[in-house]
């Protein structure tokens, strides 16, 4: 549920206090929610003005299309993908 997924993530972000953290998150907005079939029920229309709102000091958005997107690969050293 909507507010399951807002307590899941304000606990991350309480943590991320503690130890240098990256979290990785997929959004999808309302209008894909509301597809015929689909199973999920959270959605944000503006992550980039929700997380900072939960407690994560530090947001980068990138969107399909983007070229820093490049399918959810972020240039970081720390990032266990690269």
């Amino acid at each position: 549920s909507h507010s399951h997924a807002m307590q899941v993530l304000k606990s991350i972000a309480d943590k991320c206090a503690l130890t240098q953290t990256i979290l990785l998150a997929d959004f999808m907005n309302k209008p894909s929610t509301m597809l015929s079939n689909s199973i999920f029920h959270f959605y944000s229309d503006w992550p980039d003005h929700l997380l900072p709102s939960l407690g994560f000091s530090h947001v980068m958005l990138s969107q399909i299309g983007d070229p820093d997107a490049h399918f959810g690969l972020l240039h970081d050293p720390q990032n266990l993908f690269n």
